[in-house]
């Protein structure tokens, strides 16, 4: 499963919306969105966008490592 679907279907089983994420995270809902549409091109350093992942992933109760992995795998970085 693709790392976007797991980040939208673990803040759909808390039923959070977008919105109430971004307001507990402080990671724009715009970014939410694109993470969750596996769209990591958001013009981020890298460093924040582990950052946000990390965080995002941390506050839907994922493994946070295994998501990390996942992105590297996405961006190649294998």
């Amino acid at each position: 499963m693709a790392i976007g679907q797991k980040l939208e279907e673990a803040r759909n089983r808390k039923g959070i919306s977008i919105r109430e994420a971004s307001e507990s995270t402080k990671i724009r809902g715009d970014y939410l969105s694109a993470f969750e549409s596996g769209q990591f091109d958001v013009s981020l350093p890298e460093v924040y966008l582990r950052g946000f992942i990390r965080l995002y992933s941390r506050f839907l109760d994922l493994d946070q490592d295994a998501m990390l992995a996942d992105l590297d795998l996405e961006l190649g970085n294998s």
